[in-house]
C-alpha cells in the first residue's frame, strides 16, 4: 500500500532525537505508552466502530472494531486519506453518512442499511474540538435488534389481522344469517307472503353489509401524505350539514361555536372524523337533547375541536377499548367509527381524547397542529 504523509496534528516544533535529553525522551515514551494503553483499555474495548477523522481528508484514529473491518494494522491506516476506504463495502457507506451528519446534523444519529451485506448501522458524527474540522464517527451494528423488531412487528401484525378477520367474520355472519332466514321463510310461505315486508327486511340486512364494507375499506385505507392548508371551520360545517338529517330524525339539536382554525389536512379524509363523532354523539343522545360542537385555539400552535353530548357517557370498560375496532356499545354497531376517526387524526399529527362530563354525557376532543395560509 502506498503511504501518504501522516496527518499534521498541531504540535510544537520537534527536536531531533540527539537534541532531546535522555530523561525527557524516556518521559515522553512513558506518556505515549500510557496513552496507547488507555486507548486499548477503553476505545479498543468498545464493540462499536469508532473513527476519528476529517471526513474529507485523513484518518487520525480508529479502534479495533474498525480495524477488523479494514484489515491490516493501525500503522497501515492512521494518517491515510479517507479516499483509501471510500470504496470499502461497509465503512464507505458509514463515512458517506458521516459527511452528511457533519455538515447538517452534527450530534444526531442516522440509521443506514447496507444493501449488499444486509447490515443495519446507527451512525453518529460529533465534532471533536481539539482538532479543527475533525469529527468522531461512531457506527453501531444494530442488525440483530432491527431483525428482532421487524419479526415482532410481523408477529403483531399477523395477530392483529387474525383478530380483525375473526371480528369481520362475526359481523358478516349476522346479516348473512338474517338474509338466509328471510329467504327460507319467504320460500316456505311464498303464496301468502307480504313481498314488501320481506323486501324491506332484506334491504335492511344488505345495508348492514354495505356499511360494514365501506367502514372496513376506510379503516384499511393506506395513509398517503396529501396535506394542504385549509379551513377547519369549513370542514366542521361540512360534517354538521351531513349529520343534520340524522339529528332531526333522532330529535337531537346540533349547536355550534366555531372559531376559525387553519390546519394542514387531507380534505378528503378529515371531514370523516367529525361526521363519525357527530353520528356517534347523536346515536347516544336522547330525543330533545343537544349535541354541541366547538372550535377553540389552544395556543399559537394547536387548535381543538370539542363535541359534547348529553348521553349516558362511557363505562370504564368502554373507555379502555374505545378505539378498538368491533368493540361497540351500540346494538348492531361495529365499533369502527371511532377507530377510523382516531386513525385519521393520527395521520394528521393530532390526538383524540374522551372523557365523561361531571353531570351527564361525554366530551370528545380532537387536537390538531395549527397552520398558517401561505403568504
Amino acid at each position: 500500500m502506498t503511504r501518504s504523509p501522516r496527518s499534521a496534528i498541531a504540535a510544537p516544533v520537534r527536536r531531533r532525537p540527539e537534541q532531546t535529553p535522555v530523561s525527557e525522551r524516556d518521559d515522553l515514551q512513558a506518556i505515549l505508552a500510557k496513552v496507547a494503553a488507555e486507548w486499548r483499555l477503553t476505545i479498543d474495548a468498545i464493540a462499536d466502530v469508532i473513527l476519528v477523522c476529517d471526513p474529507y481528508r485523513v484518518i487520525h484514529r480508529l479502534n479495533r472494531s474498525a480495524l477488523a473491518l479494514l484489515g491490516g494494522t493501525y500503522a497501515d491506516w492512521v494518517g491515510q486519506p479517507i479516499a483509501a476506504i471510500e470504496s470499502h463495502q461497509t465503512l464507505g457507506a458509514i463515512l458517506r453518512c458521516a459527511r452528511v451528519l457533519a455538515i447538517e446534523r452534527s450530534g444526531r444519529t442516522e440509521r443506514i442499511r447496507d444493501i449488499d451485506t444486509g447490515f443495519v448501522w446507527d451512525v453518529s458524527c460529533t465534532r471533536w474540538d481539539p482538532l479543527p474540522d475533525t469529527v468522531v464517527v461512531v457506527a453501531r451494528n444494530v442488525t440483530d435488534m432491527v431483525r428482532l423488531e421487524e419479526s415482532l412487528a410481523r408477529a403483531e401484525g399477523m395477530a392483529e389481522m387474525g383478530r380483525l378477520l375473526g371480528a369481520v367474520a362475526h359481523e358478516v355472519r349476522n346479516p348473512l344469517f338474517g338474509i338466509s332466514a328471510l329467504l327460507e321463510a319467504w320460500s316456505v310461505n311464498l303464496e301468502n307472503a307480504d313481498a314488501q315486508s320481506y323486501m324491506a327486511l332484506l334491504t335492511h340486512e344488505v345495508d348492514r353489509l354495505r356499511v360494514l364494507m365501506v367502514d372496513l375499506l376506510e379503516y384499511g385505507k393506506p395513509f398517503t401524505v396529501n396535506l394542504q392548508v385549509a379551513s377547519l371551520r369549513a370542514t366542521v360545517l361540512e360534517a354538521i350539514r351531513t349529520c343534520e338529517r340524522h339529528a332531526a330524525a333522532a330529535g337531537v339539536t346540533l349547536s355550534s361555536t366555531l372559531n376559525e382554525g387553519v390546519v394542514k389536512m387531507d380534505a378528503s379524509r378529515l371531514p370523516r372524523v367529525f361526521i363519525n363523532l357527530l353520528e356517534n354523539a347523536i346515536q347516544h343522545s336522547a330525543p330533545g337533547s343537544d349535541v354541541g360542537i366547538s372550535i377553540q385555539p389552544e395556543g399559537p400552535n394547536v387548535t381543538s375541536v370539542r363535541i359534547v353530548d348529553a348521553g349516558p357517557g362511557f363505562s370504564d370498560d368502554t373507555l379502555r377499548h374505545l378505539f378498538t375496532p368491533f368493540h361497540s356499545r351500540r346494538q348492531g354497531g361495529t365499533g369502527l367509527g371511532l377507530a377510523i376517526a382516531k386513525r385519521i387524526v393520527d395521520e394528521h399529527g393530532g390526538s383524540m381524547s374522551v372523557r365523561n362530563n361531571p353531570a351527564r354525557g361525554a366530551t370528545v376532543t380532537v387536537t390538531l397542529p395549527a397552520a398558517d395560509y401561505p403568504s
